[in-house]
């Protein structure tokens, strides 16, 4: 059985910068996690809540900014 995506495990990857350009978007999140673009766009809503990505800009298909990363919050 496969177990249940936290939002910590996201929080997490999302903050370890994967990428090194310190952009997160619901389509990475989607593919990494194999989930729905729909739960990929909550765990996105609620990293923005949490003040580790910015705010969408309203034009679609652009990418978050990570404002919070492990290494410079001293967090994970």
């Amino acid at each position: 059985m496969k177990k249940s995506l936290t939002y910590e495990e996201v929080r997490d990857w999302v903050m370890s910068n994967p990428f090194g350009d310190r952009t997160m978007s619901p389509i990475a999140i989607k593919y990494r996690y194999m989930i729905s673009y729909m739960d990929a766009a909550k765990f996105l809503e609620r990293l923005e809540q949490d003040g580790i990505v910015s705010q969408w800009d309203e034009v679609v298909g652009s990418p978050r900014t990570i404002l919070k990363t492990s290494q410079s919050s001293g967090n994970v």
